[in-house]
């Protein structure tokens, strides 16, 4: 197991305009080519959901950079994992907005991501789910290719 996984939520600090989540991609698929590491963010609500992956020292410290950054708080790690390959390795920041989650069929007892008050930050506080997290990255991955 060479790679690592990371998953955390956060909150806005205020709510993002479409150029400033257009910056925060720009300079994260910059960063994350140069450095090997993949992910997906998704922003909803005033809340950022971002998974990781790469190499060990190269995720944690992109995570430590990202928990000092200003534009968020309340920055909560879901989970933390070893892995053997990627879930996400064609895509150095994949993004989903609301928009993208409303069109998400989720399975049932899981709240409806059109609901135009889900937080991604609050539900995570309440449920911590892995399946949760999996069920997204997967449909997101058949969304945007």
């Amino acid at each position: 197991m060479d790679l690592l996984e990371l998953l955390y939520v956060s909150t806005a600090q205020h709510i993002m305009l479409d150029q400033e989540l257009k910056l925060i991609l720009e300079q994260s698929r910059a960063y994350n080519s140069q450095n090997n590491v993949t992910g997906m963010l998704i922003y909803s609500n005033g809340a950022f959901m971002q998974l990781l992956e790469g190499k060990p020292e190269e995720v944690i410290n992109l995570y430590n950079k990202i928990s000092r950054d200003p534009r968020h708080e309340k920055i909560s790690k879901i989970y933390e994992r070893e892995t053997d390959s990627r879930r996400l390795g064609e895509w150095s920041m994949g993004y989903l907005s609301q928009e993208d989650l409303s069109k998400m069929k989720m399975p049932p007892g899981y709240k409806d991501l059109s609901d135009p008050n889900f937080n991604l930050h609050q539900y995570f506080n309440a449920n911590e789910n892995e399946y949760f997290c999996d069920y997204i990255i997967k449909n997101s991955k058949q969304m945007l290719q």
